[in-house]
């Protein structure tokens, strides 16, 4: 079960990365997502859209929660909707 939380939060994280840019720090990033190290998250509630910034990333609370990601390829502009389940949004240091 924790495996898969670990899966899904990396797998997330890559993809989060991936529409925003990412940057040359991908795999520490990616580290420190999935060990929860961060002063700022947010609770997100389902069927809200939330703007993600750089420097933020998904992190599930339960198991296999489901958020649509979507990003404008004309603005650069990334948001993220709580489809299922529960997740955070947590701002890496």
């Amino acid at each position: 079960m924790k495996k898969s939380l670990i899966y899904l939060a990396i797998l997330s994280n890559t993809l989060l990365l991936t529409a925003c840019g990412g940057g040359s720090e991908t795999q520490p990033t990616e580290n420190r997502a999935v060990l929860g190290v961060s002063q700022n998250s947010t609770i997100m509630k389902e069927n809200l859209l939330y703007s993600m910034k750089k420097g933020e990333t998904i992190v599930p609370i339960t198991s296999e929660p489901k958020v649509a990601i979507e990003t404008n390829l004309v603005t650069g502009q990334t948001t993220a909707k709580l489809l299922s389940g529960s997740a955070k949004i947590v701002v890496l240091n």
